[in-house]
């Protein structure tokens, strides 16, 4: 009777085999064919120092500062959650004062 337990080891054994395999034999292919493929992709993909002054026409800062504060914002909006969540499951209870 077989150990139906030794199964999920052998296929783990085994498909970690064959990643390992495929790994290095991807690796190999690529090495070699790398001179082929870099002569054609370099020219017509080489667009040069892109910045996001050359694609938007503003100034860094002026990018920086929104996204700056939409960070921030959407930070506070995911701790705010998690806050309120822990603060409920410890029994914290707040006191709004009647208005």
């Amino acid at each position: 009777m077989p150990h139906f337990a030794a199964w999920p080891i052998g296929g783990v054994i085994f498909g970690v085999g064959w990643a390992v395999l495929g790994g290095l034999l991807g690796a190999l292919l690529f090495a070699l064919a790398f001179p082929m493929i870099a002569a054609l992709l370099r020219q017509p993909l080489s667009f040069g120092n892109v910045t996001r002054h050359d694609l938007t026409g503003l100034n860094t800062v002026y990018l920086a500062m929104p996204l700056s504060a939409m960070l921030l914002v959407l930070l506070f909006l995911l701790s705010k959650d998690r806050y309120e969540y822990a603060r409920a499951s410890i029994g914290v209870r707040v006191l709004h004062p009647a208005g």
